[in-house]
């Protein structure tokens, strides 16, 4: 017998039953939130840019029993936004980005690499400590486009296993984002979305909750055809602060070195800073 996924299988079939009764099971949790019944079986409710608790999403690809959502933004009138952090490589940057959130009393939410988990465990057991929110960004900040499906699916079982293992094997997560800046559009333009699709959606099986997939509204990495300045960063934050903004941010001096002056001058207008999961869900 094979050892997979922490449990033992004699046959691929054996696995597929598991994995078909767990989406029965994910498919009954989410009734409470709308989900549809047809023939017996659950279906979430086909959703469009203006629906699904007001966040902002990609029209869903039916994949199964289960739909994967994309989202993007959240659609509220309420002064609120996420900041999220990236990748997560540097351990002196990632610090900052903790110290400048216990200061200013704001949660951020983390997509680390497993890899960047393992460097720092202590900091990243100190960041779940505090309430931040850790979602999940591959392994080894893996290009999905060029993976097969059972590739997408291992890169983010792995990225589950390290962060187990640092915070703890009860934790469980809520999103991924896709590596390597491409996102969703490069998946649909290169062919893999459904597969990539398919991956996460197995992926909510092993997680023990339904995962999907978090993009982002706010990114300003590139502007003008090349990486921002701290300055450029500022400005584009300044000029872009609207309700429901996710802004993307990663570990890189241009960002973490902006970060106060953001959350500042975002409450001196009133904004509340939540975690993605409080922004989509709670808000």
């Amino acid at each position: 017998m094979d050892l997979h996924e922490g449990l033992f299988f004699t046959t691929r079939e054996e696995e597929m039953v598991r994995i078909a009764i767990g989406i029965m099971v994910i498919g009954m949790a989410r009734l409470a939130s709308g989900a549809q019944i047809d023939n017996g079986i659950p279906h979430a409710p086909q959703v469009t840019l203006e629906e699904s608790k007001g966040a902002v999403i990609e029209k869903t690809v039916p994949v199964g029993p289960i739909k994967v959502q994309v989202v993007w933004s959240k659609k509220t009138a309420q002064p609120v936004i996420a900041i999220t952090i990236d990748d997560c490589y540097s351990g002196a940057l990632l610090e900052k980005a903790h110290e400048v959130a216990i200061r200013n009393d704001v949660k951020f939410t983390f997509f680390p690499t497993g890899n960047a988990v393992s460097q720092y465990p202590k900091m990243w057991k100190e960041i779940y400590a505090f309430g931040h929110e850790i979602e999940l960004h591959t392994q080894s900040h893996t290009q999905m486009t060029k993976m097969s499906e059972e590739g997408q699916y291992d890169a983010y079982r792995k990225n589950i296993e390290t962060l187990r293992s640092v915070l703890g094997e009860a934790v469980t997560f809520s999103y991924v984002r896709p590596p390597c800046g491409s996102g969703v559009f490069g998946y649909e333009k290169s062919g893999c979305m459904p597969s990539y699709r398919r991956a996460v959606e197995r992926l909510g099986i092993y997680n023990g909750v339904p995962i999907d997939i978090a993009m982002w509204s706010g990114d300003s990495l590139f502007i003008g055809g090349k990486q921002s300045s701290g300055e450029e960063v500022q400005r584009y934050f300044r000029t872009t602060l609207s309700p429901g903004m996710i802004y993307l941010y990663h570990t890189r001096k241009a960002d973490v070195g902006q970060l106060e002056e953001m959350v500042q001058y975002a409450k001196s207008k009133g904004y509340r800073l939540v975690t993605l999961k409080e922004l989509l869900v709670d808000t």
